[in-house]
């Protein structure tokens, strides 16, 4: 009887949202808007798709009815803005794919001098071609420029200028004596981003984040809904309205079908690739398939160009005087690129030079809270600090717990307590508690309230590249004015925001759909307009020339990229 109150009581509480979906069906495809937009949308209407590379928990469950259709409750973005996504819209889809830039035919032009002084400007020219040799006449594509010796460990990312008529312009700093080698790479023609960022009006989304429901007492009655974070959940004309349950970030799921489920069930999150299990990439056309792939995406020219660089001193590398811990936290945020330089594998910031050791480490973080909220890179974070003071685990370690839940180690000999806590919804996992799973809001409501000196470190990035950047830039406000009511609350509290990151050279087929690194610069962007005000509060850690300059390829970095951030955070604080 208490449990049937309980799930009365939730029921009104959360709102059934009646939805209609207008599909126009043409022999086998859907075409909506195809004069506007220009955006021909396969279709296949209640398809239950299979189930892949699924855990053996969800291949149980029957999948989903995935239906695709024009997403609908996408907000206006702010006033005077536009979403990037339409920048993108109107681009012809391209017919002939020998059309598109090639690396093979592009040229890397050195500016200036093949030899320079150690602390010059270098100049470059990268200019595009297809595969036939002809000359690209227009911009919009993503083009990177490093330069980078691996024999003493050093890379340095280029600032890059789109000329607009398929000539980039690239310009860095030269800091250490040497022969280093410059490199270009095409990382998304304009085509692909075109067609990667018009799929973010579709839903639903590649990455199909799905609920859980599950009857409380009988468990044997179980069902899967797909989700959304507006309220369109094509294929399902009852939703489920979760914001609440989602500790206030909009969540909506597909109602299940099952007439003993209802919405207060819902227990477990989950998530399904319609990419890699072949829903998605079975009703695009040739093309648009071609352009996803790997092979129009993270080109590296074939030309590259060394250059030599002396000095007229005994100095070999420029670095700069005052220690980090003396930087203006306004000054993170104010750097261009190239905001720093790798030398001899360690980061050093334009700004400021890197100081601290492994055992100014330990006595800094004496008396410390340090909480990393955000995805699996802060998860790197938790383990790259971890190694360098002596903590105990507090909870499950992620081997035995599960590496998508709350995790912490304590230091007694300092009185260090470090933790990692995944931000919530969308957020792409197997088959996950739900409760596992919760705002920056929430999240911060549950750290110890201790009088000790605290370090908060944020991030919100590749959980979101699945969806339209409205998704990202809802969630940026939200933690903008968390991180606004924490340095208003705590004098004692250091707050980090991290940045996104480059993984240019993925190598997993579904790469280029699922997380654009287009994407990057855009949100780039977004934070720092949003964070304006704030700026001499909080650091910002740049971690895009970083990955760029290093040539990440997974959506994890190195393990020294990891924690040369890490050290960046900890010469500010220290």
């Amino acid at each position: 009887m208490a449990d049937k109150f309980q799930r009365l009581s939730f029921l009104k509480k959360t709102r059934c949202v009646m939805i209609s979906t207008m599909m126009i069906t043409v022999v086998g495809y859907t075409v909506i808007e195809r004069l506007k937009n220009k955006l021909d949308i396969p279709s296949v209407n209640k398809v239950t798709y299979g189930f892949g590379n699924a855990s053996e928990k969800l291949k149980a469950l029957p999948g989903p009815d995935i239906v695709f259709a024009i997403c609908k409750g996408i907000p206006d973005p702010p006033t005077g803005k536009v979403w990037p996504e339409e920048n993108f819209r109107y681009i012809p889809e391209v017919v002939n794919l020998d059309e598109l830039p090639h690396a093979a035919t592009s040229m890397l032009v050195n500016n200036g001098s093949h030899t320079v002084k150690v602390g010059d400007t270098v100049t470059f020219t990268v200019v595009l071609c297809d595969r036939q040799g002809k000359r690209r006449q227009r911009g919009g594509d993503l083009v990177r420029v490093w330069l980078t010796e691996p024999a003493v460990g050093a890379a340095v990312n280029a600032r890059v200028l789109d000329n607009g008529d398929g000539s980039y312009t690239a310009a860095t700093t030269v800091f250490w004596v040497g022969r280093p080698e410059i490199k270009a790479a095409i990382i998304s023609p304009r085509e692909v981003i075109a067609a990667v960022l018009n799929r973010r009006h579709i839903c639903p989304p590649v990455l199909v984040n799905t609920a859980i429901f599950q009857h409380p007492v009988d468990k044997s009655i179980k069902e899967e809904t797909p989700c959304n974070a507006y309220p369109h959940v094509t294929g399902y004309d009852v939703i489920c309205n979760l914001t609440e349950d989602n500790f206030g970030w909009h969540w909506y799921c597909g109602k299940p079908r099952h007439d003993q489920l209802q919405c207060v069930d819902w227990t477990a999150v989950a998530d399904r690739n319609l990419w890699s299990l072949g829903t998605d990439i079975n009703f695009q056309s040739d093309n648009r398939k071609a352009l996803c792939s790997l092979d129009h995406s993270s080109q590296v020219l074939l030309a590259s160009i060394r250059i030599t660089v002396t000095s007229d001193s005994n100095i070999s590398h420029v670095i700069a005087t005052p220690p980090c811990s003396r930087s203006i936290l306004s000054h993170t945020w104010k750097m261009d690129s190239p905001t720093g330089h790798l030398y001899k594998n360690t980061w050093f910031s334009k700004n400021c030079r890197p100081w601290i050791t492994k055992h100014e480490i330990r006595e800094c973080l004496r008396n410390t809270n340090i909480a990393l909220i955000g995805d699996s890179t802060l998860r790197q974070m938790f383990y790259s600090i971890r190694t360098l003071i002596s903590c105990k685990w507090g909870s499950d370690t992620f081997a035995n717990g599960g590496k998508h839940r709350t995790t912490s180690c304590n230091d007694i000999t300092t009185n260090t307590s470090l933790a990692w806590i995944p931000h919530g919804l969308p957020f792409c996992t197997g088959e996950l508690p739900r409760q596992y799973l919760k705002t920056f809001k929430a999240s911060v409501n549950i750290l110890r309230k201790t009088d000790q000196r605290n370090i908060i470190v944020f991030h919100i990035y590749a959980h979101t590249l699945n969806y339209h950047s409205r998704v990202f830039y809802s969630i940026l406000k939200d933690l903008a004015s968390v991180i606004r009511r924490i340095i208003a609350d705590n004098d004692n509290t250091f707050v980090v925001l991290k940045g996104p990151h480059a993984f240019s050279f993925a190598k997993s087929k579904d790469h280029v759909i699922w997380m654009p690194d287009v994407y990057a610069s855009i949100y780039t962007n977004f934070i720092n307009d949003e964070f304006d005000d704030i700026k001499d509060r909080v650091m910002f850690l740049e971690a895009l020339d970083m990955t760029i300059a290093t040539e990440q390829w997974h959506i994890h970095s190195e393990k020294n990229i990891i924690l040369q951030h890490v050290l960046q955070i900890l010469e500010h604080v220290c």
